[in-house]
């Protein structure tokens, strides 16, 4: 994914090639990934992410596309 301007990897987005994405997918690593957005790019929401804020006594918060779910 490209950054906007303003945008820093791990705040907005953590930024990672489309290997890094394709690895991660299949295994089951995204709790949600959406269609490929117009512009080419893809986004998901990586479940090791969830654990990580979990870990720091918050509660994450998601605003999911209904059609991008993951089977479980």
């Amino acid at each position: 994914m490209q950054r906007r301007e303003g945008e820093e990897d791990g705040r907005e987005y953590w930024f990672i090639s489309d290997e890094e994405f394709d690895r991660a997918a299949p295994p089951g690593e995204f709790l949600e990934v959406p269609s490929t957005f117009p512009w080419g790019q893809r986004s998901g929401t990586l479940r090791s992410e969830i654990d990580r804020i979990k870990s720091h006594g918050r509660i994450p918060l998601l605003d999911l596309e209904a059609a991008g779910r993951a089977s479980t």
